[in-house]
């Protein structure tokens, strides 16, 4: 089974708290499971979501939750884990704020820019801009972060 590796949270209208991943193609899939903690790498809570490619999160719990999620086949197999997110309630931080200022802006796309056209000649490297987690900034990133770019509210 492969990995799920896109694990965001979610910047639908209102800020929704809302984690979704890509679909993983395997014909078997049988579906995804979110694992919940409260402490990195200790996952006190496992919900099983079906094909769902989403996790609504519970917005009257306000403590730190550190979330991932594997996919898992007809076969029982499961995936690793995801890369694990860390969700503050109060702080959701839209994934192209890329300098953590808390909002989505031309910065943050000079801060993309820089990254992605600088690295090759020098250590700007910037995690938040590697949305494939490949640690290089590359053709994906850029389209996902035009994507981003495109989408955002004015």
């Amino acid at each position: 089974m492969k990995r799920v590796w896109w694990l965001i949270l979610a910047t639908a209208p209102a800020w929704s708290q809302q984690l979704q991943w890509d679909a993983n193609v395997e014909p078997d899939l049988a579906g995804y499971r979110v694992y919940i903690g409260h402490q990195s790498g200790v996952h006190e809570m496992v919900v099983e979501v079906g094909l769902a490619t989403f996790f609504q999160l519970d917005k009257s719990d306000p403590r730190e939750r550190f979330l991932a999620v594997t996919a898992y086949d007809t076969a029982g197999n499961e995936s690793l884990l995801s890369n694990e997110l860390v969700y503050k309630p109060g702080s959701l931080l839209h994934p192209g704020d890329l300098n953590s200022d808390g909002h989505f802006d031309v910065a943050d796309s000079l801060a993309f820019r820089k990254t992605y056209k600088r690295q090759r000649t020098s250590k700007v490297f910037n995690a938040r801009a590697d949305y494939d987690h490949s640690n290089y900034i590359g053709e994906y990133d850029r389209g996902y972060f035009e994507a981003l770019w495109q989408n955002r509210k004015l």
